[in-house]
């Protein structure tokens, strides 16, 4: 059994990077063509808007859905098309709606729940 932590799987040029936990099972493809590996960011300003940030690899094209809490975006789904040996970005901006309660963002990719990356943030963090 694993120890928890964030592994790196490589397999013919694809790669994936999980956080994984001891006793869970996890299914990774990294069929060219379907690897993806993506990572999730935040920039908050002052007056109350927070981007949220997609930075991807891996092939092909990728739906990606954000779910939230205590934030208002304009749109849920963005699509990106991705090339091998590339990073592509996409972002998200919205207002925080209640300041004194803290925001949750989780971005899900191509439908999948179990492929997904959370970000927590409140009004009053620098």
């Amino acid at each position: 059994m694993l120890p928890e932590g964030k592994y790196t799987v490589r397999c013919q040029g694809e790669e994936q990077t999980r956080v994984l936990l001891p006793a869970g099972t996890y299914h990774l493809d990294l069929r060219t063509g379907h690897a993806l590996d993506f990572e999730i960011s935040r920039v908050r300003s002052g007056d109350g808007t927070v981007r949220i940030r997609v930075s991807a690899r891996g092939n092909g094209r990728h739906r990606f859905t954000i779910r939230t809490d205590n934030l208002t975006l304009a749109e849920a789904q963005k699509e990106l098309d991705l090339k091998q040996a590339s990073i592509g970005t996409l972002e998200w901006s919205g207002r925080i709606i209640s300041p004194d309660s803290p925001w949750v963002a989780v971005v899900i990719a191509d439908e999948d729940p179990t492929i997904r990356k959370e970000l927590v943030g409140a009004a009053w963090e620098p």
